[in-house]
């Protein structure tokens, strides 16, 4: 992803604000990585991607034969390493 965010504090030498800044970065790096891990387990960025571009009917037909022929050949590979 290309978000960035950066975070600068003026106030530096109190001790009791450092912390409290310090423990503030920390919850918004979690929560921002919280959120990440949750888009990409819903599959939200799958979604938009395939929903970019209008894709004909026969292409994802097409798009499904070849991922079910795939996924046959590498079961018959892993039966026969078996």
């Amino acid at each position: 992803m290309g978000i960035f965010i950066e975070v600068n504090y003026k106030h530096v030498g109190v001790q009791g604000s450092e912390a409290q800044k310090k423990s503030d970065e920390d919850s918004l790096k979690l929560a921002f990585r919280n959120f990440k891990k949750q888009c990409e387990r819903d599959g939200v960025l799958r979604k938009l991607r395939q929903h970019e571009f209008f894709e004909k009917p026969s292409e994802k037909r097409r798009r499904a034969r070849a991922r079910k022929r795939a996924n046959a050949l590498r079961d018959q590979r892993e039966k026969e390493e078996s």
